[in-house]
């Protein structure tokens, strides 16, 4: 069965505060080169208009088969686990399980396919929530989540219309809100995006997700002073946050304030993030060596990461093109061609309800918190 891969949030560190030497704008083309599996932007997307009235109709024949062709590609045995295992050993799935058995109701359903989500068995979960959505067209936490799972599997236009649907019949829901939001951000639209984000603020002023998700679009518009006060209020609402702490990291750098960027990505709890996101803002200020010291790092906690590996390699390069000057301006070559730094929140949220709840990590290690 496949698993859930996601990317990392941006996490930075410090430069010296000389003039707002990384500019905002430099720094969010650095976030736009995408990894976490929800904000590939496309900008040959329409943009097109959020509001409550949308129309719940059901997916059309196209859609239904690029699904299932999606479906299909591979679903993979579970990396070390044998056949079976998961079910008996895993407490909270082998009672979900119990439950469904007992009784098929969508709540059961849901409650399985919360279980497989949890183990990042994504097509195991897709199945649970499909299954509630047979037996109630009407749920609207079932479409939420199977929403976020094609967003996971970085195919947001197949998520749309689940979050439409979630959106439509639960129109008071900020979490719906939310995700919608997240996946209309991986199809680049932006401007929805917010308004999504907002309308959630609007249903629940204390979603820390949701203010976690506009400090992102704030940054991604070079609103940096935005980006801060929403991130702040976001580790204020929930201070365990580690997607708010790093997006707030990453709002310090783009201010100049790399001491109190770093002390945030730390305040995340993953040093193999940290020192990713590190690279990634060393490698925006043009500092070539200290960034391939810190991809090197993030390697080495997590070997075999080939992400951390290929930009320690390009910072190593770009070190010996400049002839050692670490303060040469980044060219457009340093920005990154995959990973995500800036974490999104958004699972009821995972893009969750709740927010991002652990940083995104390399394949086989835990997963992350959005909406």
């Amino acid at each position: 069965m496949r698993r859930d891969s996601s990317a990392f949030r941006l996490q930075t560190s410090d430069l010296s505060r000389q003039a707002r030497f990384f500019r905002a704008g430099s720094l969010a083309a650095l976030v736009l080169s995408i990894a976490c599996a929800s904000h590939r932007p496309a900008s040959s997307k329409v943009e097109e208009p959020v509001r409550t009235g949308v129309e719940a109709a059901g997916d059309s024949l196209e859609t239904s088969i690029s699904k299932i062709r999606r479906l299909s590609l591979g679903a993979t045995p579970r990396p070390g686990v044998a056949a079976g295992t998961l079910e008996e050993l895993d407490p909270e799935l082998r009672d979900a399980l119990a439950a469904l058995a007992a009784g098929r109701t969508p709540a059961a359903h849901r409650r399985v396919g919360d279980a497989y989500r949890r183990l990042r068995i994504l097509d195991a979960a897709y199945t649970q929530y499909a299954g509630a959505v047979a037996l109630d067209r009407r749920d609207a936490a079932a479409y939420e989540e199977l929403a976020r799972i094609w967003r996971d599997w970085n195919a947001p236009e197949l998520a749309l219309g689940d979050a439409r649907r979630a959106i439509y019949y639960a129109p008071e829901s900020a979490s719906a809100y939310n995700t919608f939001g997240t996946v209309l951000i991986a199809l680049g639209q932006t401007t929805n995006a917010r308004r999504a984000f907002e309308q959630a603020l609007t249903l629940d002023p204390r979603a820390a997700y949701a203010w976690t998700n506009l400090c992102y679009v704030s940054f991604q518009a070079g609103e940096v002073d935005d980006a801060l006060a929403r991130c702040r209020r976001a580790v204020d609402l929930e201070p365990r946050s580690n997607a708010a702490h790093n997006n707030l990291g990453l709002a310090y750098a783009a201010a100049g304030s790399l001491a109190s960027a770093d002390f945030e990505f730390s305040a995340a709890g993953d040093a193999r993030a940290r020192y990713f996101n590190l690279g990634i803002v060393l490698a925006a200020g043009g500092d070539h060596a200290a960034a391939a010291q810190a991809f090197e790092r993030a390697e080495a906690l997590s070997p075999g990461w080939v992400a951390a590996a290929a930009r320690a390699r390009q910072a190593r390069r770009h070190e010996q093109q400049s002839g050692g000057d670490a303060r040469l301006k980044a060219s457009r070559s340093t920005q990154p061609a995959d990973g995500e730094p800036f974490r999104m929140e958004g699972e009821r949220i995972t893009m969750e309800g709740e927010p991002f709840r652990r940083a995104a990590v390399p394949k086989g290690s835990d997963h992350d918190e959005r909406h």
